[in-house]
């Protein structure tokens, strides 16, 4: 069903009705400040007499007269509470006498169809448990899909009183986390070698999975650590020399901050090739398919001490126009960028996107690589991505309790595996079921949703 555009006889059905249980009231101050600053007509009794209008004191004349739409917040709570229950059965009527999807459920804390009344078991809802943001976004879509009136010259001065009082901020200090760690130790001299035999800028791309270094032209190259001896024995590669780095401020000609910054980009690289996992470009890794769901996760310990999981890399399926269905592969893909000065120090930023491939394994190119990445981070919020991140490190840490690159004493590389943290005089408000409980993590294999893509369809994970 869907709706009309408004006739002369329903110009005054201009109003949005939300209706919900007082346990989900701090979501929906927020729900109706976000439709009121679009230009939305609501009705809520938390609002009392924003925009100079009253809350109805007869709800059924109101709902049968002067609603567009009931915007229904489904929760735990609200679907056995007589009052919303109540609003929702006259929706539901309304709708049925009027052949219009009158009733606009929101699905708020991920309830299953099951958990429903047989009423709203069967209509489509609105997730907002997996972010609001997200979920919002659906709903304007939905609300523009049916020509709900708006009042696009909204006075945003009507609204700060209400607003001010309805802060998010609370007295008390709040920890935040960066996605920035701490180089703890960096070898303090430079070593110069040199080749026998020329070798290429893309002979040298093959050289550092196996030793991290510096190429400054076809005879020389610089590094913080030396070589295994099977690379001295393949590259005939003969030390002439080191330097103090911290001394200096160019090595043979070139910056010596862009000669750091280089070896500990590649020292990383490094790392992550010795831990397994694939380039997908400079500095960016991803992690390999492992086929069976148990050898994808990454086991680590979250930001409040619990040991818990990740899933490193899945699969999914597409359903093409064809009736074609197809399977793709998803992997986490840290990429990871050096940052600092000598006085301040180095740190290694660390980023968490999502690489896809198809089934053998080659990468998807052009747009379908940025669609089909996209809904696989749709869902990684603030929390979720930290715990990727420290999921990385965590691998790249092995049994160590630190980051550590090399082997020789004086030539070692060594990162925290703690990412930076800030204190904040001022907290953020949360309620239960404002985000999704890291110890239940979302099952990203399993979610199913639609592709933007015009070529086909996503139908499930798996």
């Amino acid at each position: 069903m869907s709706g009309e555009p408004l006739t002369n006889g329903e110009a005054k059905k201009n109003h949005l009705f939300i209706s919900y249980a007082t346990e989900q009231g701090y979501f929906v101050e927020w729900l109706c400040s976000k439709l009121i600053a679009d230009g939305y007509s609501v009705w809520c009794d938390k609002l009392k007499l924003l925009g100079g209008e009253s809350y109805p004191t007869d709800i059924d004349k109101a709902l049968k007269e002067r609603t567009f739409r009931v915007i229904a917040v489904l929760s735990r709570q609200s679907i056995s509470k007589p009052n919303p229950r109540r609003e929702r059965t006259l929706a539901l009527k309304i709708a049925d006498e009027r052949n219009i999807d009158f009733l606009i459920p929101i699905n708020f804390d991920g309830l299953a169809p099951s958990e429903l009344d047989w009423m709203t078991s069967d209509i489509t809802f609105i997730s907002f448990n997996y972010g609001w943001a997200e979920g919002y976004k659906q709903l304007i879509k939905k609300l523009s899909s049916i020509n709900t009136p708006r009042n696009k010259d909204i006075d945003m001065d009507q609204m700060m009183p209400w607003l001010d009082e309805k802060t998010v901020l609370l007295d008390g200090r709040e920890t935040i986390f960066s996605n920035a760690l701490k180089i703890e130790k960096i070898p303090e001299r430079i070593l110069i070698y040199k080749f026998e035999n020329p070798i290429s800028y893309s002979g040298v791309r093959t050289l550092v999975k196996n030793w991290p270094c510096y190429r400054i032209n076809s005879h020389v190259a610089l590094s913080f650590m030396s070589p295994p001896p099977e690379i001295v024995e393949k590259y005939m590669l003969e030390r002439t020399g080191a330097v103090e780095w911290r001394t200096k401020e160019t090595i043979r000609g070139i910056p010596t901050y862009n000669i750091i910054v280089n070896l500990l980009e590649k020292s990383i690289s490094f790392k992550c090739w010795e831990r397994g996992l694939i380039e997908q470009k400079r500095a960016s890794f991803y992690f390999p398919y492992g086929g069976e769901k148990e050898r994808n996760i990454l086991h680590f310990v979250d930001y409040n001490g619990i040991t818990t999981w990740r899933l490193a890399s899945g699969q999914r399926k597409l359903k093409l126009k064809t009736e074609q269905t197809i399977y793709y592969r998803y992997h986490v893909c840290p990429t990871f960028r050096i940052r600092g000065s000598f006085d301040s120090g180095f740190y290694a930023i660390v980023n968490v996107l999502a690489h896809v491939t198809n089934e053998d394994g080659t990468p998807i190119k052009g747009r379908s690589q940025n669609s089909r990445s996209k809904k696989i981070t749709k869902y990684w919020w603030n929390p979720q991505i930290l715990n990727y991140q420290l999921a990385i490190i965590q691998h790249l840490s092995g049994r160590d309790d630190k980051i550590v690159i090399g082997q020789v004493p004086g030539e070692m590389i060594s990162i925290t595996p703690r990412f930076e943290q800030y204190e904040l005089p001022l907290a953020i408000r949360e309620k239960p079921g404002d985000q999704v409980e890291e110890n239940d993590p979302i099952p990203i294999e399993d979610l199913e949703e639609e592709s933007e893509d015009l070529e086909y369809e996503e139908v499930s994970g798996g």
